[in-house]
């Protein structure tokens, strides 16, 4: 809300970011507020979730753009076309961090 200050205090180690606002109320009048923030970069087409990107993240991709799953709408817009599928292709060859 306007004037909880929320920027005021900024903590940040490795891929965590600890962001203050010292006039808060939602717990009692300017009882402050932390908020805790995971800032570590996803691998967006690591579809699997293991880490590594390989043939099961493809398939992964496949069999969710063929059943218009959202997790297949690389470009957001609602439709599964070509874009979608460039757009995967294009974050799969780039690697994960």
């Amino acid at each position: 809300m306007s004037g909880d200050i929320f920027g005021y205090s900024v903590a940040i180690s490795d891929t965590t970011t600890i962001v203050g606002a010292p006039n808060d109320d939602d717990a009692g009048s300017n009882s402050g507020s932390a908020y805790l923030f995971n800032t570590s970069i996803q691998c967006i087409a690591d579809l699997t979730a293991d880490g590594m990107l390989d043939f099961f993240d493809v398939s992964a991709f496949l069999d969710a753009f063929g059943d218009e799953d959202p997790q297949a709408d690389f470009t957001n817009d609602g439709l599964f076309d070509f874009f979608d599928v460039s757009a995967f292709l294009e974050m799969f060859g780039a690697g994960c961090p």
